[in-house]
């Protein structure tokens, strides 16, 4: 009987001491339980949410310590899972049996599969979850175009110029462009009326520059051009900005009659008429033609040749070049059929080519010599001449800066011709083209005194080009295989009158400007 109450008393003892093992408590061996409704869906463009329930620690009791979750281009198994790529997560897995959400954003276009892999504080790790495959539908279109411009490139041709949008917004390469231009504005109500422009190349890589040339188009028609861009889905984007151009080289003044036409335009200060001078009655003489009714008038009346017009700043008189003294000289008269002209120079060498200060006082003109020629100015109400630019080169055609401040000529001291300017006080020349060919002849300065207008034979034959006063910056504004000369810029900045052989004989032409 003592026997039995010591084996319970030391049977009892054991139990409430708890001591099952002397090794203590067994290890966390349980994973949490598998994930198998893993769901993968697609709200948005390189976006996935990722929907399923959470596991637990223990299976599907308590709550795991960390996920491990992944994707590839492939379904993930074991073999794969390594080589899947790891998704970064912040927060702590919910308790189990609660619905888990997890978006995963900047994902490649692609079609993707996902599975996970649940973890507890023990590092027990389930098995890999079910596969959840998504297409990632491309639903981003390229950003919209905002800096599209259009430039006149010739008489019948366009200039369009944009940025490169790119296809997912900003990024990438889109798939195909839309340009399409109309002869009213384009809104996107209007957009099936306007004509497409075939044969665009292929987009480019965001943010490059794309150039397509139009042609084909009437002249003296302002066209309207404006560009969607599309994916490879195909997503269009908006309606680009709309940009415009007058596409216009007009003839202002047809030759009929003489030898050499007809040639130095130059633009009233109203704008409503130019100035010139033709051979239409056998010896060169000084006309205007009006804009609107076209008609021509005939100034002067004599045996003697009378060319380069320049019209004074307030309209009311033209000074030009004339040698019915002998020589050529310059001479000034009202702007009226058959108003007397009196001389303002008296070079023994002659002189010409001229162009008044803007405040209408003073006259600069050029003075021939041994050596070359030289320019010179003088008051418009007679004086004594001044000289300006005097050096052993050819020195002509000055035109005044549209603030006084500055003349610009032609010069061949840099060793062909090219346009220079100088001070209108006097100083050192500053060269403004240095393009190895012959810039010649008169230098037109725009009405904001920020370009100048001038003829060169960079192209092999003489086209009328424009640069900033700086010399940076040349534009070719004419192409024509006949000579394009003797630019004049519009008070009003849109238009240059020039002479030009492309009818057959010297004719004034209009050129509408692409900015």
């Amino acid at each position: 009987m003592k026997i039995h109450l010591v084996v319970a008393a030391l049977a009892a003892l054991t139990a409430s001491s708890g001591c099952e093992d002397e090794a203590g408590p067994k290890p966390d061996v349980t994973p949490p339980a598998r994930v198998l409704d893993l769901e993968a869906a697609c709200p948005q463009e390189s976006e996935v949410v990722l929907i399923w329930t959470a596991p637990g620690d223990d299976a599907y009791k308590g709550r795991a310590s960390r996920y491990d979750v992944r994707y590839a281009g492939a379904a993930i198994d074991g073999q794969h899972w390594l080589s899947a790529i790891p998704v970064t997560m912040t927060g702590a897995p919910r308790s189990g049996n609660e619905p888990e959400t997890l978006i995963v954003s900047d994902l490649p276009s692609d079609s993707l599969h996902f599975a996970l892999k649940a973890a507890d504080e023990a590092s027990n790790w389930s098995e890999i979850s079910n596969d959840a495959s998504v297409s990632l539908s491309d639903r981003l279109p390229p950003n919209r175009v905002t800096d599209l411009a259009a430039r006149s490139l010739s008489g019948e041709s366009v200039v369009v110029t944009w940025t490169a949008p790119g296809d997912n917004g900003g990024r990438g390469r889109a798939a195909q462009y839309d340009l399409r231009y109309s002869i009213s504005n384009i809104t996107e109500q209007q957009w099936s009326r306007a004509t497409r422009v075939e044969s665009v190349p292929a987009p480019a890589l965001a943010a490059q520059e794309e150039t397509v040339t139009v042609n084909g188009l009437q002249t003296v028609t302002r066209y309207y051009f404006a560009l969607k861009t599309a994916d490879e889905v195909p997503n269009w984007s908006p309606l680009s900005n709309v940009g415009g151009t007058v596409v216009g080289i007009e003839r202002w003044v047809a030759s009929t009659s003489g030898t050499f036409g007809a040639g130095s335009p130059d633009w009233a200060p109203d704008g409503r008429s130019i100035a010139f001078c033709a051979d239409w009655a056998g010896n060169n003489e000084i006309y205007t033609c009006a804009a609107g009714d076209w008609r021509t008038v005939r100034l002067t009346t004599n045996q003697y040749n009378d060319v380069a017009p320049r019209w004074s700043p307030d309209g009311r008189r033209i000074a030009f070049t004339s040698n019915r003294g002998g020589h050529n000289q310059v001479w000034i008269m009202d702007a009226q059929p058959g108003a007397e002209a009196e001389r303002l120079t008296a070079h023994e060498e002659g002189a010409g080519w001229c162009s008044w200060s803007p405040d209408g006082t003073t006259i600069a003109y050029q003075v021939p010599s041994s050596d070359g020629s030289s320019i010179y100015t003088i008051p418009a109400s007679g004086g004594v001449p001044t000289p300006l630019v005097v050096h052993a080169s050819f020195n002509t055609s000055p035109s005044w800066s549209p603030d006084g401040t500055q003349i610009a000529f032609a010069s061949t001291r840099g060793g062909s011709f090219d346009i220079w300017r100088i001070s209108s006080s006097g100083g050192e020349p500053i060269r403004v083209t240095a393009f190895s060919s012959a810039e010649w002849g008169r230098a037109s300065w725009s009405p904001d005194g920020q370009r100048l207008a001038f003829a060169s034979n960079f192209t092999g034959d003489n086209e009328i080009c424009a640069v900033f006063s700086s010399g940076d910056g040349r534009i070719q504004l004419t192409r024509d295989p006949e000579n394009d000369v003797e630019p004049s810029w519009s008070p009003d900045g849109t238009r240059i009158a020039f002479s030009s052989r492309r009818g057959g004989r010297p004719e004034i032409w209009l050129l509408w400007l692409p900015w």
